[in-house]
């Protein structure tokens, strides 16, 4: 039986050169932890749209939405704002892109603006309400568009909510004291 190469015993200079990689890490980390931030909220996005598309599932929060709300509440309003046009890259990557997604980045701009209105209260909160109101704009643009509203989307938006409230009441105020 053959081991994989991270279980074979390591030489002394590999296992120096390792640890000097992570050394490397943790101080890019340290600098620049916004934009490793934003990379893996656009990362983590990817994987979900990947696998709504592969299996058919709802498989987390929208991540970009959660970016957004963090960024902006910690007072970083140009990573939230690159994060806004990703939804519709993530869409057309994974050949997922419908019309309606193009009303998505005004709506991003919309939850941006009114993540800083509400600052001062608490990121689970916030997180949670502009999940809602993100649904009941989509909600609202699809009735003045199409003049009828259609639920088929529905349960999972509600477990979108959900899982909304599950990352912000896990990682909201981790992720909110690492960004400042």
């Amino acid at each position: 039986m053959k081991l994989p190469n991270f279980l074979k015993k390591k030489s002394k200079f590999e296992m120096i050169v390792g640890v000097v990689l992570i050394f490397v890490f943790l101080i890019m980390f340290a600098y620049y932890k916004r934009i490793i931030l934003l990379l893996s909220l656009i990362a983590l996005e990817l994987f979900s749209t990947y696998f709504e598309k592969k299996f058919q599932l709802e498989p987390g929060p929208d991540f970009i939405l959660c970016g957004i709300i963090l960024f902006t509440y910690t007072a970083h309003y140009i990573y939230a704002w690159l994060l806004v046009p990703m939804i519709l890259v993530s869409k057309l990557v994974f050949g997922r892109f419908k019309p309606r997604h193009l009303f998505k980045p005004g709506i991003y701009a919309i939850i941006l603006y009114l993540t800083l209105l509400l600052r001062d209260f608490d990121i689970l909160a916030i997180g949670i309400v502009l999940t809602i109101v993100r649904y009941v704009i989509e909600y609202l643009l699809e009735f003045v568009t199409k003049g009828m509203i259609s639920t088929d989307r529905l349960i999972p938006r509600f477990l979108r909510i959900i899982y909304a409230w599950i990352f912000f009441s896990v990682f909201g105020e981790i992720l909110v004291r690492l960004i400042l």
